[in-house]
């Protein structure tokens, strides 16, 4: 596209970019994920607007329904930004995660995205058990000094 602007990736080498569309629910990226159930996961990613006149605003579709707060991208080119989901899977399969985008503005609706992770939301009482673990290490080699 002619007018977008070139921006340097996030991280690494190379981005997607989206030329936004002016269709309600529009799918900008899509998978099939396997997930367990009872497990909280975090979907984040980075964006950045492509052209000047309007944000993307995003949302996270888990199963065809949009979870989570919208994410509107900051309409200045080039400044990247962290977004995040969190939604807990209630059963053990295979879910179809996607992010729409709400923004009906024909022009300027352009973004891109980049280093783009799902993962799992460590329990609280995993990382008191970790917490411990380093203690009890920190204590050990105290003692050796």
């Amino acid at each position: 596209h002619s007018l977008w602007s070139n921006v340097a990736p996030n991280e690494g080498s190379v981005y997607m970019i989206v030329n936004g569309s002016s269709a309600l629910n529009a799918k900008v990226w899509s998978e099939s994920v396997n997930l367990q159930a009872g497990v909280t996961y975090e979907l984040s990613y980075a964006g950045t607007s492509i052209y000047p006149l309007s944000g993307a605003i995003l949302d996270l579709s888990v199963d065809g329904v949009n979870v989570g707060q919208s994410a509107t991208m900051d309409p200045t080119v080039g400044v990247w930004t962290r977004y995040s989901y969190f939604f807990t899977a209630p059963t053990t399969k295979a879910y179809d995660l996607a992010l729409v985008n709400q923004n009906l503005t024909f022009n300027g609706n352009d973004f891109g995205i980049d280093t783009m992770q799902l993962a799992p939301v460590p329990e609280p009482a995993s990382m008191a058990v970790l917490g411990l673990g380093l203690a009890a290490l920190k204590r050990r080699r105290a003692r050796k000094n």
